[in-house]
C-alpha cells in the first residue's frame, strides 16, 4: 500500500528512518544501505508500506517535501505530558 509520511527520526548517513504514517497506524521503519537521498527530520516522504515480522516496513522510498514538517518530532515529544505510571493489581477471581 502506497502511503505519504513525515520522518521523525533518521541516521547520519541517511540509511534508517522511522516514519510517521498518513494513516496514523504503526510508524514505519526504513532501511536501506543503497539510500542516496538525503534525509532529514521533518521531511515528508511518499513510499509502498509493507508487513513484514510484526512491523510496518517503507520500501520505495521517495523524498517528497524536504524539511516540510520541521520541528513535528519536537512538537510531538512536548505534547506527551510527563506522569506517573499507574500499577493495579487484579486478584483472579476464585
Amino acid at each position: 500500500m502506497k502511503m505519504f509520511g513525515v520522518v521523525l527520526w533518521c541516521s547520519e548517513n541517511g540509511e534508517k528512518a522511522v516514519i510517521w504514517c498518513e494513516d496514523h497506524g504503526d510508524l514505519a521503519f526504513f532501511h536501506d544501505v543503497n539510500n542516496r537521498q538525503v534525509l532529514e527530520a521533518g521531511d515528508m516522504v511518499r513510499f509502498r508500506a509493507e508487513n513484514a515480522r510484526k512491523m510496518r516496513l517503507a520500501r520505495d522510498l521517495v523524498l517528497v517535501a524536504q524539511d516540510g514538517f520541521r520541528g513535528l518530532p519536537e512538537r510531538l515529544r512536548a505534547a506527551g505530558r510527563p506522569g506517573r505510571a499507574v500499577v493495579r493489581r487484579i486478584t483472579p477471581a476464585a
